[in-house]
């Protein structure tokens, strides 16, 4: 394939002078040339869009052959008819104006089109793979994609405008806020001209000969396109589009703000006239886009994040294991304890005081810590509860990864709202030769677990609320909830600055593993097999994750404004808190409490039940209570709105056990996006409405949190 255009003119990204000088030249493409000599080609057309916005492309319709398509696709066309409608200017004007897009019709389904037409779109998709990676080295376009085809016809306007609807708006939307070059092909059998005008610009416009067979590259989002032609004639048109990190630095073509405006007002429109009874008639994400937009509380953002999950420190690797589905569970390591002498395979061991179950997915490293990092000395750091020294690691790690450093930490108003087992801890069963002077000084606070929460803050100069919170296994998500809470300003007193929030659970004895096998909690298998019918029970771990949570957009003279500049995970979105209250037992699961926690969660974000496409489990592979927990899923998610779609089930406690304080931390962990995905993310991209990505609901046994998640 041969791709050869050349113009002398200087170098400046769609210079109107450069456009006005331009002296433009169609040369011959050939399919079957050799590679150097077609990326030389594609390198010379991604030099001419960088230079002066467009690029005229002779692609050899000339040939018998390659007419004969063109006239098969004029009868194709026309065959069509029927599938042709007059747009509305929100439209055409993003298109050829109102006589060159004077009725279009799209092609949605490749597929069904027949071979002239499948032929030139063919033709579209390896023009966008050759001169993708030179866009991407030219200009800085990284082509993630091309839009479908779509069909104008040249001609006067004639018959009725089809009204436009709020689906056909959004799917115009996406194809002009992220179309950055529109690939365009004159089918003929008229000839006319392509009138091209920079956006920003007033100056006269340029014609470029539109001929049967022609194939212009125009950069759609900086120069406006017209065709203008005397007889009827049709064109087939598609849109390169760029990647979400691409537009999010680039300005979209400036129609998808009137789209924009237009979709948001009547989305605003029918979520007024929705009633209990009746719900508007759209499909499932304009939907969620139109509660998002409606809602009218605030969101919370993550700003920062940090976890110590085995076998690995950081969310990156645990990302990459939970994705590919890694097992975590290992037999307890000497680096503990010796668990020979406590292990009994008999089911009844417990009376002995021995247990049957072995396995653990622990975090190394637990004995490191580098206390001049903050502030204590060596005898004191001696005889700290471990969990108080990581607590301090990947608390500091969560603020710095948000944009903190120390000298911003000090005398802020960060609260800092930890899941942690206040009442069984560990460390006071840990066999241990220490410093008897040093326990002495030190023990009070050593392994005090208010002091847990409280040692981060003294040690980091926060000033807002510091305290441990034991929900058992629902505290990572009650810290959150929390940790939320305080960010909200209520008009009564000041709010949080930010909230660290998280939970931390270290398996430093088995003290406790006999009296949890007694209550039938634990696995004799040594894994926690949620959804699987030899489910029975869970296996220990540990873990430790920490959040950095901020408003989401502040108030600015009534208008509400997106802080951009802050680095962005996810949204928290709405949380609820419940309790069961009097029930068949104090450990049993209750349906109908379930359900109205999920649904109070939902709709405190401002969401409805099939707006939720996937769910993070308490699952805790117990045969009673996982069952009752998918029910009251399904029945608030799917069977109150009679909706099919999917609902995705996941549950992160298969791969590295049940952490308990900070196992719903671990949840939350492991829908979060990576760092380099969120990065990918564009506040304004019409899929994530204005504010958030695509909402999972998180589940724990007594509370339940709705958050985003792309």
């Amino acid at each position: 394939m041969i791709i050869r255009c050349s113009w002398d003119i200087p170098r400046s990204v769609c210079s109107c002078r450069a456009m006005r000088d331009a002296r433009f030249s169609a040369v011959r493409l050939v399919a079957d040339s050799p590679d150097a000599e077609r990326d030389a080609s594609a390198e010379e057309v991604a030099a001419s869009l960088t230079v002066q916005g467009f690029c005229l492309i002779d692609a050899g319709f000339k040939q018998k052959e390659k007419q004969a398509v063109l006239l098969a696709v004029r009868d194709e066309a026309k065959a069509l008819e029927q599938d042709f409608y007059r747009p509305e200017e929100l439209v055409f004007s993003g298109l050829f104006g109102d006589e060159g897009s004077a009725r279009i019709c799209p092609l949605n389904d490749r597929e069904e089109l027949k071979e002239g037409l499948k032929a030139l779109d063919q033709e579209m998709t390896d023009l966008a793979q050759v001169t993708a990676p030179f866009l991407s080295f030219k200009m800085g376009l990284q082509i993630a994609s091309r839009a479908r085809a779509v069909l104008h016809e040249t001609g006067p306007l004639e018959g009725r405008i089809q009204k436009l609807t709020e689906d056909e708006a959004y799917a115009w939307l996406s194809e002009f806020r992220f179309g950055r070059v529109m690939c365009i092909f004159c089918i003929g059998p008229g000839s006319g001209d392509f009138e091209l005008q920079p956006y920003e610009a007033h100056t006269k416009a340029i014609k470029v000969p539109s001929n049967p067979g022609t194939v212009l590259l125009v950069r759609s989002d900086q120069i406006r396109v017209r065709h203008l032609c005397r007889t009827r004639s049709f064109l087939l048109s598609s849109q390169f589009q760029a990647s979400a990190a691409t537009n999010a630095r680039l300005a979209p073509n400036p129609c998808t703000g009137k789209l924009q405006a237009w979709l948001d007002s009547r989305l605003k429109v029918l979520k007024q006239q929705e009633t209990e009874d009746r719900r508007a008639d759209l499909p499932r994400h304009l939907r969620l886009i139109m509660n998002r937009q409606t809602f009218k509380g605030q969101y919370m953002a993550v700003r920062g994040l940090a976890s110590r999950v085995a076998p690995c420190w950081g969310a990156e690797t645990f990302w990459c294991g939970a994705a590919s589905g890694l097992d975590a569970m290992l037999q307890v390591p000497l680096m503990r304890w010796d668990h020979e002498k406590c292990y009994d395979p008999d089911e009844n061991g417990w009376r002995l005081y021995k247990t049957f179950s072995q396995h653990l997915s622990f975090v190394e490293g637990v004995d490191l810590f580098d206390n001049k990092m903050f502030g204590i000395t060596p005898a004191e750091s001696k005889i700290m509860d471990p969990q108080q020294r990581v607590v301090l690691e990947v608390g500091f790690e969560a603020l710095f990864s948000a944009g903190y450093k120390k000298g911003r930490i000090m005398n802020s108003l960060g609260g800092m709202y930890l899941g942690y087992g206040t009442g069984n801890s560990d460390f006071g069963h840990v066999e241990r030769a220490g410093d008897s002077a040093a326990e002495g000084s030190f023990g009070a606070t050593g392994g005090s677990a208010a002091i847990t929460a409280n040692r981060f803050s003294f040690c980091l100069g926060m000033k807002g609320p510091s305290l441990a919170v034991d929900a058992e296994d629902a505290s990572g998500l009650l810290s959150v909830h929390m940790g939320c809470e305080a960010l909200h300003s209520k008009g009564r007193s000041t709010a949080n600055e930010f909230s660290l929030c998280g939970g931390i659970k270290l398996n430093l004895a088995f003290f406790y593993w006999p009296q949890r096998q007694a209550a039938g909690w634990l696995s004799k298998t040594g894994r926690c097999l949620t959804f699987d019918q030899n489910a029975d029970g869970w296996v220990h771990g540990d873990a430790a994750v920490n959040v950095v949570v901020k408003t989401l957009s502040d108030q600015v003279d009534g208008q509400l404004q997106v802080k951009e500049s802050e680095p962005y995970l996810a949204s928290l979105c709405g949380s609820a808190v419940r309790h069961t209250g009097f029930n068949a037992s104090l450990a049993a699961p209750h349906g109908p409490t379930e359900q109205e926690v999920i649904s109070t969660a939902v709709y405190a974000a401002g969401l409805t039940g099939v707006d939720i496409d996937a769910c993070e489990m308490y699952g805790i592979a117990n045969t009673l209570a996982d069952p009752v927990e998918v029910n009251s899923l399904c029945r608030v998610l799917r069977l109150a709105d009679d909706d099919d779609a999917p609902l995705l089930l996941r549950a992160s406690k298969t791969g590295i056990g049940n952490a308990m304080h900070s196992g719903s931390a671990v949840s939350r962990l492991a829908a979060f996006p990576s760092k380099e995905r969120a990065g990918e993310f564009d506040a304004s991209d019409p899929d994530f409405g204005h504010l958030a990505v695509e909402f999972v609901e998180f589940v724990e046994s007594r509370t339940g949190v709705a958050r985003s998640n792309p």
